[in-house]
Order: structure tokens, then C-alpha cells, then sequence
């Protein structure tokens, strides 16, 4: 059946099917023309060009890029080496069932510069939202796994940075829990100064131990010694601490308004540590580089803080069960500490991970080189 919009009413025989297009596009034009040949409209129906259509920029002249010449290949990069390719092929028109897609293309995939230099065609459109969709699930599976991978293969050194400190900090909690359920005031409130100073101190002291340690060992082999790791964070910590308590009375507040406040500044502010730590930045530095490393990725960093979350609740849950009967104190204490020393370790390495991938996202691509300039042939002389 002929389709309106083609020359003589039907499309081109090309080599890829007569779809005019190639690559990721043909699944959605070699559909859409079956499509638009199946609704049964008069043949030779001649229309014009919808207004910002590919068929109307290639009349003009104006489907190709800069550099390029009418009929070449129009390139939208969408996520990481993701292209979506559509061939401009003479003045013919978009397939109409694609002209009815822009109602589902969110406002924002119109910032796309080859979206603006198309007209706004939905093709591109549509194919910038599905490859901005891919790349942010790709990257939280990529650091999700690759935490899994650096965990698994050093889990002891991780296990055991963490445990040495808490085991300390989950016995001073025990024994304040313990004082407080026999109803001695004064020892649960003597343990639990004791157990409030130290988790300050020892937590952050933690979490900048670990950070250390992703670093040392992302090269795949463990240089430093547990103590090397504690002591490089010793100068940092005061800093750790400070911008630690201050997020934590940021989100505190935020969860207590609404609850989304408080999470969208956890979100903000979730690589702090590794910012501290590894650029060796100010309070106020921190939490500025934070809150510019996120932007832009915020789903992303959101997701990996809602399943690092429900994966901690989730594993303390499961070990705090399995360790139930044993008498209060061990039950608080053990339990405690081997739940800390097991989780704790991922969540950071999953924040530092995540910072290294933020980091590097940020980094200028120069843009490819044009094509050199035309110069006509030397005339020989005979």
C-alpha cells in the first residue's frame, strides 16, 4: 500500500529496508512505516512537511550538522556512546505516526542542541529521553556492582578496619541499653555520654578509614596497613566530624518537615566523606563541592541511597534475628557489632564509588575535530 509523504507514494528501496533510517532507529521507523501503511489512507496524497520536521529541515537544507552535507547521517548522542542515527533522504516527511510522539517527551529533552537543530523532531527527542533513562540505570547497576566486586574481594580487610572501632563503640551502647532496661538511671546515662561522645568521634573516624581503604585497594592489591589507614584520616577528622554533624542537623530538620527535604539534602550531601577526604576540602567546601558533584544526577544518587538503605535495614534486621537469644548484653552488643562491621563497609564503598563516578562525569570531552577545509586542486600547467 502507498503512504502519503513518500515520493511516488511509497518509500525508497534502500539497503536497509526502505525505512530511511539506520542503526537504533530502524526498530522505530521500520515500525512506524508499517504502521502509517496499515491505516489505509489514499494513495499519492501528497502533503507538505509537518512544521519541524526532519523533512522539512532537509528541504531547506538545514537537516545536516555542521560539516556535513544534506543526506548525511544525523548523530544524537544520548548517554554514553549511545547514537541514535536518522538519515535525511531528499525533502520526503517523517513517518506521521512519529509526528504524534512529542506529547510523551518530557520539556526537558528539548535542551538536546541537535534536538534544537532538528526543529524539535520527535525522533530525537524520543530517542534522547531513552538514552538519558539507560544511562542512569547503567549507572547504578555499574556501581552497584562494582561494589559488590570490591567488597567480595576484600571483605575481610573491610570487615576488619570497621570492626576494630566498633567493636568499642556497640559496647558502650550495649552497656548503656543494658543499665537502661534494669532501670538504673545514673549508669544509663553515664554509659550513654560515654557511647554518644565516642560514636561521634569513632563513626566518622570510620567512615574516613574506609574511604582510605577504597582508595588503597582500587589499584587491586592492599598497600597500607589498618593503622596507616586510621592515621592518614587523623588530620581530616575534625573537619569529617564537623560536616558530618552539620548534614545530620540539616537532614534531621529536613525529615521532620516533610520528610522529602530532609531526603533531598541526603541526597545532596552524600559524598561529603570522600570529598573530605580525598580533596581535602574545607566545611564549607565540602558540602559546596558536594552539592555541585549531584547536580544533574540526582535520581541516580537518590536510587543507590534508598537501596543502600534498605539493604542496611534489611541486614541488621536478618543478623539482630539470628542473634536474639542470646542473653541482652550479647544480643545488643554482638549483634550490633557484626551487623555494623558488615554493612557499614559497603554503604561507603558504594559512596566512594559513587563520587569517583560523579567526578569523573564532570570532566570536559573536548568536542571532535571538524573537517578540514575545502581547498580546490592546484591547476597544473601543461
Amino acid at each position: 500500500m502507498d503512504v502519503p509523504g513518500w515520493p511516488h507514494g511509497h518509500p525508497p528501496a534502500e539497503a536497509d529496508g526502505g525505512s530511511g533510517y539506520s542503526g537504533r532507529g530502524d526498530a522505530l521507523g521500520g515500525a512506524g512505516h508499517r504502521r502509517v501503511a496499515r491505516l489505509g489512507r489514499p494513495r499519492h496524497a501528497a502533503r507538505a512537511p509537518a512544521p519541524g520536521s526532519l523533512g522539512e529541515l532537509a528541504a531547506q537544507g538545514q537537516a545536516a550538522l555542521p560539516g556535513r552535507e544534506d543526506g548525511a547521517d544525523l548523530a544524537l548522542r544520548a548517554g554514553q556512546g549511545r547514537t541514535l542515527h536518522h538519515r535525511a533522504v531528499g525533502p520526503r516527511n517523517d513517518p506521521p505516526l512519529l509526528e504524534a510522539v512529542p506529547s510523551a517527551v518530557p520539556p526537558g529533552a528539548r535542551s538536546c542542541c541537535c534536538c534544537a537543530r532538528a526543529g524539535g523532531s520527535p525522533l530525537l527527542m524520543q530517542g534522547c529521553v531513552m538514552g538519558l533513562a539507560a544511562r542512569r540505570c547503567e549507572m547504578v547497576t555499574e556501581i552497584l556492582r562494582d561494589s559488590f566486586s570490591l567488597y567480595r574481594r576484600f571483605a575481610g580487610r573491610f570487615i576488619a578496619t570497621a570492626a576494630i572501632v566498633f567493636a568499642g563503640l556497640d559496647l558502650f551502647s550495649a552497656l548503656s541499653n543494658v543499665e537502661s532496661r534494669r532501670g538504673h538511671t545514673a549508669g544509663a546515662v553515664f554509659w550513654g555520654i560515654i557511647a554518644l561522645v565516642a560514636w561521634v568521634v569513632g563513626s566518622f573516624w570510620i567512615q574516613g578509614a574506609i574511604v582510605e581503604a577504597v582508595e588503597d585497594v582500587r589499584d587491586g592489591r592492599a598497600d597500607m596497613t589498618i593503622g596507616q589507614l586510621y592515621e592518614r584520616v587523623r588530620p581530616r577528622l575534625a573537619t569529617l566530624i564537623g560536616a558530618g554533624l552539620l548534614a545530620g542537623l540539616g537532614i534531621a530538620f529536613g525529615l521532620l518537615l516533610f520528610i522529602i527535604p530532609g531526603l533531598y539534602l541526603l541526597t545532596r550531601w552524600i559524598v561529603l566523606a570522600p570529598v573530605i577526604i580525598i580533596e581535602k576540602r574545607s566545611i564549607s567546601e565540602a558540602f559546596s563541592r558536594s552539592n555541585n558533584l549531584v547536580r544533574g544526577d540526582g535520581w541516580e544518587v537518590f536510587a543507590l541511597v534508598l537501596i543502600t538503605g534498605i539493604l542496611t535495614v534489611l541486614a541488621q534486621a536478618i543478623i539482630g534475628a539470628v542473634f536474639s537469644w542470646l542473653p541482652l548484653f550479647l544480643d545488643v552488643w554482638i549483634g550490633n557489632l557484626i551487623a555494623h562491621s558488615l554493612v557499614m563497609p559497603f554503604v561507603l564503598i558504594v559512596w566512594t564509588l559513587l563520587y569517583h563516578q560523579l567526578v569523573a562525569r564532570r570532566v570536559q570531552v573536548p568536542p571532535l575535530p571538524g573537517p578540514p577545509p575545502f581547498r580546490p586542486p592546484t591547476p597544473t600547467t601543461p
